[in-house]
């Protein structure tokens, strides 16, 4: 099957089907050797953290951030991660070689804990790591999430996190009227709770991001626009791409992607099966066949043997 016929046939049963998603979203281990993965896409700020996290939680399964890989490494001053700082604080993009380094050591961590399948947040960024990623990991689906830009430079100025837990907020509260080539958009701020829980009251100890200064985010938009078209099309041409625009927050958000998503696991879930259906059958063959000889090469010792 091509990819141009796969990504039809993914389309057509999103279209019908009404099966479970959860199973859907756990690939057999017999289709594949390797830990699944669904990769979240999308420009700074677009909330590819809030909403990986929260379909990896609803799912049961890991979600692993490339931006919480490499700010642990900033945060532990490790030689890594003083060069990472850097080059964060300027706006650059890391070093592919570094990069799939440390998400490569965090999924094969998993692997060896019983993970079978990760949401993965932030990654790839470039072309060499989107092409190097089926090395070590099975994507089944890439999901692109896009948002526009004035609410994305917004969100971006507007993003915290707390310095004791590293959860997430947004401070931004965003209001965009519509206009002839964009919808309107509504988006009230993501707050910490007014009361402590636990140990810690995370409003007490939010920080501003060093990467989000006005000035670097808005070269980190020109650098991920051109890098990430190279990206888009090496998953559309593989039938893997899912574009989602962001129209509203998360209440709105969710219940709408939840539903493609379901109709989308489901349909990759089917052409992954029928795909390996002949190779699942050329084995079985193939093992038959070997048994048949086999068995037929008895009488033939048995005969030399005795002679």
């Amino acid at each position: 099957m091509s990819m141009l016929q796969r990504a039809k046939a993914v389309a057509d049963i999103a279209r019908k089907t009404q099966s479970s998603w959860l199973d859907a979203l756990r690939p057999s281990p017999a289709l594949s050797d390797l830990p699944s993965a669904w990769v979240f896409l999308g420009p700074p700020g677009v909330g590819k953290g809030t909403y990986a996290s929260r379909m990896a939680s609803k799912l049961g399964v890991t979600h692993i951030a490339a931006g919480d890989l490499v700010r642990a490494q900033i945060r532990d001053r490790t030689p890594q991660g003083l060069k990472i700082a850097s080059m964060v604080t300027a706006g650059d993009l890391i070093p592919d070689t570094l990069v799939l380094e440390l998400l490569q050591e965090r999924i094969d961590i998993g692997r060896e804990s019983g993970e079978t399948g990760c949401l993965l947040d932030g990654f790839p960024r470039t072309l060499l790591q989107a092409e190097a990623l089926p090395s070590f990991t099975d994507v089944q689906l890439a999901v692109n999430l896009s948002l526009r830009e004035e609410a994305l430079i917004a969100k971006c100025r507007g993003r915290r996190i707390c310095g004791v837990c590293n959860k997430n907020y947004n401070v931004a509260d965003i209001d965009l009227p519509s206009t002839a080539d964009e919808p309107a958009i509504q988006m009230p701020p993501l707050n910490p709770p007014a009361t402590s829980s636990g140990s810690h009251s995370c409003r007490e100890h939010l920080q501003v991001r060093l990467d989000d200064a006005e000035d670097t985010i808005r070269h980190r938009l020109q650098v991920y626009h051109a890098e990430a078209r190279p990206i888009e099309e090496y998953f559309r041409e593989r039938g893997q791409l899912l574009q989602f625009s962001i129209t509203g927050g998360i209440p709105e958000t969710m219940p709408r992607l939840e539903s493609i998503l379901h109709r989308h696991s489901i349909a990759l879930k089917a052409c992954q099966q029928s795909e390996q259906q002949p190779q699942l059958q050329t084995k079985q063959q193939q093992h038959h066949s070997q048994q048949q000889q086999s068995s037929q090469s008895i009488p033939q010792r048995q005969a030399a043997a005795s002679c």
